[in-house]
């Protein structure tokens, strides 16, 4: 089990997307990067979050940007999967196949964003970052998704509190 915690900025795209921003992880793409192609590495501390916000600043796609604390327990391997089964937050991580650090987080369907479709759950950043409210609900999406791309699907717990 992965155990991933840390602050997060939470930018507020036009066009009502929500987008997690962690650290960077290589020098070339400055210090701060869309968490889900960073690994899900977020910020060690508040001062590297606000240095990246004040870089944010600059985008003139972005209309606003907070702070939050993140809690994830990726579960990587069947047998882990049990221990989520209590959850009630919960999200679907899938890799893309190009790249290693470059994945997909999916969460709960909304009726106000557009949907992949119900049985694929809805990309996070498009939902509002709604996860799942149960563990069979995920579970569903999983396989589904597992089944459809042959890509490595994970379930992860996704705690997102505002600071």
């Amino acid at each position: 089990m992965k155990n991933i915690e840390g602050i997060v900025c939470v930018a507020e795209l036009n066009g009502r997307r929500r987008i997690i921003f962690g650290k960077g992880i290589t020098p070339n793409y400055g210090c701060y990067k869309e968490f889900s192609t960073n690994g899900l590495t977020p910020f060690r501390n508040k001062l590297e979050a606000e240095f990246a916000k004040l870089l944010m600043t600059r985008r003139k796609d972005i209309k606003s940007i907070s702070f939050a604390q993140i809690k994830m327990k990726l579960a990587e391997h069947r047998e882990e999967f049990i221990m989520l089964q209590e959850e009630d937050r919960l999200v679907v991580v899938k890799k893309r196949k190009t790249k290693s650090n470059n994945l997909i987080l999916i969460g709960a369907v909304t009726s106000d964003s557009p949907t992949r479709s119900p049985f694929l759950g809805q990309l996070l950043d498009s939902n509002g970052l709604k996860p799942f409210s149960s563990f069979t609900a995920a579970e569903q999406v999983m396989n589904e998704e597992k089944r459809r791309s042959r890509c490595l699907v994970y379930i992860s717990s996704f705690e997102l509190d505002n600071i």
